[in-house]
């Protein structure tokens, strides 16, 4: 299926730009009401907990999913579901009469929210127009930035005038909007490979995110012994994960983009931003109301203004990137963010509130300008192939970093506030302390983030101009070759070989041993050749003869099962060693006439890569 013209790509980029803002809002919307859903069950402050961390954990493990469903199923197909479990969930939640009923609600919804980033994602990438990736992944990152902190203000308003029922109720209407918007503007734009699915791969990447974020998440709150063994269940599902990724035809996360130093070091920076602002979203509101004497909503609304900042700058941050790219801007926005955590971390008990909006600003400005160009910079280089696998890591890392930002730092201002309540300081100045570690913490990593911000600016300059001609055809030949290639095995029969060349719409299949290596090329006129007891020389009866013994095919079929693949393939196969450059490699396709070939490494089949996989690469890297 090949990708479909999009039109009115600004009104598909305002449906991804609203389920985003959905997705990330739904995150924090509740948060302010988890106080009277604990005196209305009768549960516990840690119980109560588990609304957001249930919530957390199951969209984390549905963004990998999320790939392979984008691939095999139509677009618009698959952001209706997303938007109906989103709906299902939230009206679950609204008749909520007990608070197993309500986790189930929260588990549906993340279930659809898990989704819907990453579909968003991948449709900013195939309709942002030509030079505008920045600008429309600006947007995209604006209200992913927004809905966390618009979140707990709308949460609150409406919480002061009814129960929390209302707040499911409210949500509802907003998705089933829309869920409207979605079926006037969404096309099945995206092109479908229909991968299969790997259940093991699928286990051991839920266990292994579910392990570590929960590990995170209750290291400062929960049993250390717990977390510890959590944090090495999931470190070890993880490692084995990675290393069946690298056996599989059609491995659930393609491991290519992580080739690339550019898209880890773009990643890392992401991961730091986030990090950070969620970290902020938190810390500062508990240290108004500790230290300073706000209410909830007060604070909220206080820090609204910077964080409607991000609506703004994130478009101008996109457009400077497509003109200008990254050199400058994305290293000057985390020192902009260490600077201001510093001073942040300066305030007392006496501060007031425009002192604190003048310097939270800055850094949720220097978030704009580093999320969405470091985003649109790792994702951008990748052949459309990768777009999925690229979006799944770098909204994974996101999900990570909102996790370890929350919990890593409301942690560190909780020991040191402790800490300052033990050496006898009260609880405001104690609280005040507290804050201040914090923001201190905070600043450490921003200035990390800074030093992965140069490494970015350095590595963009390299691979638009790289050192050697051959350092570019290398990685150009790794980025263009197809890693999904269907193969049989040397035992298979000519029968089994039909079979597998029908199932996966191909006219051929070559053949391996059990080390991979190479044996042969059987096609479907081989097959036709066998079956009507041609030669080579008469293939062009072959279709003729079927038609006339029709009524035999069964017994023709049949005889199949008896006849090895190999015995009647071609043995000279022609393929392409992984070493060579692009150069090297359009040379053989032109001096052969072959359509497409089989790429090898030490002998076993790695890929492949045919006439359209470069023309659509070279296509991609110089338009």
């Amino acid at each position: 299926m090949s990708e479909a013209p999009v039109h009115r790509p600004a009104a598909v980029l305002l449906v991804i730009a609203v389920s985003a803002f959905l997705a990330t809002f739904n995150e924090t919307f509740l948060n302010v009401a988890l106080t009277p859903i604990m005196q209305d069950f009768a549960i516990s402050s840690a119980l109560v907990q588990w609304v957001s961390t249930a919530y957390m954990l199951v969209a984390a493990v549905t963004v990998p999913v999320t790939s392979f469903l984008y691939r095999s199923v139509p677009t618009k197909r698959l952001s209706i579901i997303a938007l109906c479990l989103l709906l299902v969930g939230t009206i679950l939640g609204a008749c909520a009469f007990n608070f197993p009923m309500l986790i189930i609600a929260r588990i549906i919804q993340a279930l659809g929210t898990g989704m819907i980033v990453p579909i968003g994602m991948n449709l900013t990438l195939l309709v942002a127009p030509q030079g505008k990736l920045g600008t429309y992944m600006g947007v995209v990152s604006a209200v992913t930035l927004l809905g966390p902190a618009f979140g707990p203000i709308a949460g609150g308003t409406l919480l002061s005038v009814a129960n929390w029922h209302v707040l499911f109720v409210v949500f509802a209407v907003l998705v089933a909007l829309t869920l409207v918007l979605t079926i006037a503007f969404i096309g099945n734009f995206a092109s479908l490979s229909h991968p299969q699915l790997d259940a093991l791969s699928v286990g051991l990447v839920s266990v292994g995110l579910i392990g570590i974020m929960y590990a995170v998440s209750s290291a400062f709150s929960g049993s250390a012994v717990i977390a510890g063994i959590c944090a090495i269940v999931g470190v070890i599902c993880m490692g084995i994960f990675i290393a069946r990724q690298r056996t599989l035809e059609t491995p659930l996360l393609d491991l290519r983009p992580f080739r690339t130093a550019s898209f880890n070091v773009s990643l890392a920076v992401v991961f730091v931003a986030f990090m950070a602002v969620f970290a902020m979203n938190i810390i500062l509101p508990l240290f108004m109301q500790g230290a300073l004497g706000f209410s909830a909503m007060d604070a909220a609304l206080t820090l609204l203004a910077p964080c409607m900042l991000c609506c703004i700058f994130a478009p101008i941050a996109g457009k400077l990137f497509d003109r200008f790219g990254l050199t400058y801007t994305l290293p000057c926005a985390l020192l902009v963010m260490a600077v201001f955590m510093m001073l942040l971390s300066r305030l007392d008990a006496s501060a007031n509130t425009l002192f604190i909006v003048l310097l939270y600003a800055p850094i949720l400005i220097g978030c704009s300008f580093s999320v969405g160009p470091a985003q649109s910079f790792a994702l951008g280089r990748l052949i459309p192939e990768l777009h999925a696998h690229g979006v799944t890591a770098c909204y994974t890392v996101i999900q990570v970093a909102g996790c370890v930002g929350s919990s890593f730092y409301v942690g560190i201002m909780s020991a040191a506030e402790a800490g300052a309540l033990n050496a006898g300081l009260d609880v405001i100045n104690a609280n005040a302390a507290g804050f201040s570690t914090a923001c201190m913490a905070a600043a450490c990593f921003a200035v990390l983030g800074f030093a992965f911000a140069l490494a970015t600016s350095i590595l963009s300059k390299k691979e638009t101009a790289p050192s050697t001609a051959q350092e570019g055809q290398q990685l150009s030949l790794e980025n263009v070759m197809a890693m999904d290639v269907y193969r049989i095995n040397d035992a298979a029969s000519a029968y089994d070989a039909l079979l597998a060349m029908v199932e996966h719409k191909t006219g051929g299949l070559p053949i391996v041993d059990a080390q991979g290596h190479i044996k042969g090329f059987i096609s479907d006129g081989d097959i036709m050749r066998c079956l009507t007891d041609e030669t080579k020389d008469s293939l062009g009866m072959n279709y003729y003869a079927l038609w006339i013994r029709r009524n035999n095919l069964h017994d023709s079929f049949e005889s199949l099962k008896k006849v090895r693949a190999v015995d009647i393939a071609t043995k000279n196969v022609i393929s392409i060693e992984s070493t060579m450059g692009l150069e090297a490699v359009c040379r053989a396709l032109s001096d052969v006439r072959i359509k497409k070939v089989p790429v090898t490494e030490n002998g076993a089949i790695v890929g492949s890569v045919s006439r359209s996989d470069l023309l659509r690469y070279l296509v991609s890297s110089t338009v």
